[in-house]
């Protein structure tokens, strides 16, 4: 059964709360996914190198509404833009301070 576009924002919600007990500066969107517009993502922007360590927190719940509750749902870790950038750029380029 499908959910309603209420009950996946509510779901993404509390996802969404859990995430900052560990990562308090995280940035968060949620969307729909392109390929399946009933799909939610829920993106979340961090400061960290590895940004698995998202998923750690929040998958038992993600797999619990995509397969008991049958709710379309995923957490989409990200480095924040920022970072990214700063990682991507030569030793020599890079500004120091």
């Amino acid at each position: 059964m499908l959910k309603t576009r209420c009950e996946r924002i509510e779901a993404a919600a509390e996802l969404e709360r859990s995430i900052p007990v560990r990562y308090p500066d995280a940035k968060f969107s949620i969307g729909r996914s392109p390929a399946s517009p009933h799909v939610v993502h829920l993106k979340a922007a961090v400061d960290v190198d590895d940004e698995h360590g998202v998923l750690d927190l929040v998958i038992d719940r993600v797999l619990d509404y995509q397969d008991n509750e049958h709710l379309p749902i995923h957490v989409i870790p990200v480095q924040r833009l920022r970072e990214a950038v700063e990682a991507a750029r030569p030793a020599a380029g890079r500004r120091r301070g």
